[in-house]
């Protein structure tokens, strides 16, 4: 995630949305890897600190352990949810993976709403806040992502939604033979390159 964050919108200050499941944890790891790459990140949460629990626990630990200074707990409701910040060169989603259930209530959908009205791209961990992967509905409110960066095989729910942006792929060491097990053929889809850009039927992009 950071990788791609750097190569394709090489930005100077970051915000990143991060939710307490795992997909939070992985935006986590990510800011933690932009930090080190002298980006200057701030991070929103949609849960406070203390009801974080698991991977999001353990990154959040790591991360705050590397003295990045700014580290704010998102408000219920409206209102500014980034206080004092300027020139924002991209915003990292993650509040809500593929475990979306319903609509996204507050402060999340507040913080989906402050993403799709900032002038700054957004790149989605996985899948777009709001989006379901399986289906394609979007729910009211959904993240409109610049690009969107999904892992192992691409969710058939992204495929052609206007929300996704730009699809790419990125590999997290799945065994071939397990999708061998599961009677799919990937071919040696990462054999160049750990990410990749797909159209929007989920295809591997010419170059």
């Amino acid at each position: 995630m950071a990788e791609l964050a750097v190569d394709v919108f090489d930005p100077r200050r970051v915000v990143v949305l991060a939710g307490p499941g795992g997909n939070g944890g992985g935006d986590l790891a990510a800011a933690r890897h932009l930090a080190n790459r002298g980006r200057d990140v701030h991070l929103l949460l949609a849960k406070p600190t203390e009801l974080l629990t698991g991977v999001p626990a353990h990154q959040l630990d790591i991360f705050t352990r590397m003295g990045v200074p700014v580290i704010t707990v998102a408000p219920h409701g409206s209102g500014s949810l980034v206080e004092g910040l300027s020139e924002i060169d991209l915003i990292v989603d993650a509040l809500i993976g593929y475990s979306l259930v319903g609509a996204p209530t507050e402060p999340t959908g507040g913080l989906i709403r402050w993403a799709d009205t900032h002038p700054a791209p957004v790149l989605s961990l996985d899948t777009p806040s709001g989006l379901d992967v399986t289906t394609g509905v979007a729910a009211n409110p959904c993240v409109r992502a610049t690009a969107t960066l999904t892992l192992a095989l691409p969710k058939i729910g992204l495929l052609g939604r206007a929300q996704v942006g730009q699809l790419y792929l990125a590999d997290i060491s799945v065994p071939r033979l397990l999708y061998e097990r599961m009677d799919i053929d990937v071919g040696n889809i990462f054999g160049k390159d750990p990410i990749v850009p797909l159209g929007c039927d989920g295809t591997l992009r010419a170059g």
